[in-house]
């Protein structure tokens, strides 16, 4: 009975230890902490590279600039045939790096002396890959349309997150 109870102490004692050896390989290694706005989440462009049978639990949200959390669990099988798992938190940042796009339909656009134009008539499309159309943005202009000459025309977008570009023609 003895001996019985030596080798059961012995086997649990070599399970845990072949428990231990199996959860400590499971690991991960991140390459970025930083995800853009409004994409799809993509887990290898986060992680560089990890050990062990993956699932993914909570995926960030990208519909918004912030922080966001990560979840997942990683599983490998110890020598006795035991499943060990890893659960795994990270937070990830999601920032929106992508300015409004300003399209016009010419570079360079005619217009007589005394003759009307209106200056949004050469915007061909202001907007966002993400948020979409933006209506809402600034027309600039350094001239004056009863004078002779060249003039610049600025136009300034900006998205919901605050992130700008300018496009002159």
């Amino acid at each position: 009975a003895i001996v019985l109870c030596v080798a059961v102490i012995a086997l649990f004692a070599d399970i845990l230890i072949s428990s231990k050896k199996a959860y400590d390989s499971l690991s991960v290694t991140f390459q970025s902490d930083v995800i853009e706005y409004g994409e799809a989440f993509d887990f290898d462009q986060i992680v560089k590279e990890y050990n062990g049978e993956l699932q993914i639990g909570e995926i960030p949200d990208t519909s918004e600039v912030g922080e966001s959390g990560l979840s997942f669990v990683l599983s490998t099988y110890n020598r006795y045939g035991m499943k060990v798992s890893r659960k795994y938190s990270h937070t990830l940042n999601v920032t929106d790096t992508k300015p409004p796009l300003i399209e016009f339909k010419e570079e360079e656009v005619k217009v007589y002396k005394g003759n009307d134009y209106d200056l949004k008539e050469n915007i061909s499309r202001v907007y966002d890959v993400i948020d979409g159309e933006i209506g809402d943005y600034e027309l600039s202009f350094d001239g004056d349309m009863d004078e002779a000459g060249s003039y610049e025309v600025k136009v300034k977008a900006c998205d919901i997150n605050g992130l700008c570009s300018e496009a002159s023609y």
